[in-house]
């Protein structure tokens, strides 16, 4: 397998947080729950990318989060905006970091292509 970095794509940082906007929208501007959020995101996208069942997403997520979180109904709508806005990104997420700063949460996330 080869991996290449410098897609031309928007910088990942940036995708995950639109791809994790549902999770990210009622939540305070904290890395604490920003984390959360967005690591559930990224499992969901490297998921989707790597053509992981709907189910199997689903039951990995359901280790980490709250059981009160309806993960089959984050994971189809996660699943949607996949779909619908980013169909043509195929990268994998590979690291995934947050820092708060001042009022805002930083992201910064590597990923790459598979061949």
């Amino acid at each position: 397998m080869e991996v290449s970095f410098g897609t031309g794509l928007p910088k990942m940082s940036e995708t995950i947080v639109a791809f994790a906007e549902p999770l990210l929208a009622d939540v305070p501007q904290t890395e604490a729950e920003w984390r959360t959020g967005l690591y559930a995101a990224a499992m969901v996208w490297n998921g989707l990318v790597s053509g992981i069942a709907e189910a199997e997403i689903t039951t990995q997520l359901e280790r980490g989060l709250e059981p009160s979180v309806d993960v089959l109904g984050l994971v189809r709508c996660l699943t949607e905006r996949k779909q619908s806005l980013f169909v043509d990104d195929m990268r994998f997420i590979f690291d995934l970091q947050t820092q708060q700063n001042g009022p805002r949460v930083d992201v910064s996330a590597v990923s790459g292509l598979t061949r």
